[in-house]
């Protein structure tokens, strides 16, 4: 029986330029001139965003949350959990944040629920590149704060 896995022999012909698919990877820093400031607001994020909404009965939010070591496949994702827990099983929401099977690659996936009241709000990023789980998990944290 033959395998998939390690080098041919053969050489692959190189990925023309227009077919290279785009994928997320490190850049040089930007650098700013003049006053650092403009155009720069203020963001909440993590218990920020939950401190946006003091005179309301019933809050939560849960997201993703980068994982101690390595996981194994179809581990799932740690998460971070504030507020009142029980309003997903109120609102009949549930989630699952699974890693993949690729050993040598973190779970690469992320996730937000931000439940206030009768409203919700809802994100789902999927990561890509040798930096893909930087990427989700910065959006996950934050995305929320600039929305609201």
């Amino acid at each position: 029986m033959g395998g998939l896995c390690g080098k041919s022999a053969k050489q692959e012909a190189p990925i023309e330029a227009q077919r290279r698919r785009l994928s997320v990877s490190q850049a040089d820093q930007v650098k700013t001139q003049g006053d650092d400031s403009k155009g720069l607001h203020a963001v909440a994020t993590g218990n920020d965003v939950m401190d946006l909404f003091p005179n309301t009965g019933r809050k939560m939010s849960i997201g993703g949350a980068h994982a101690a070591g390595p996981q194994k496949g179809f581990e799932n994702k740690k998460v971070e959990l504030m507020g009142d827990k029980e309003i997903l099983a109120t609102n009949h929401v549930g989630f699952a944040c699974k890693k993949g099977l690729k050993p040598e690659s973190p779970n690469q996936d992320d996730f937000f629920i931000l439940q206030v009241d009768d409203w919700g709000m809802y994100g789902v990023f999927d990561g890509h590149g040798p930096c893909g789980h930087d990427v989700s998990l910065f959006v996950n944290k934050m995305l929320p704060g600039q929305i609201l």
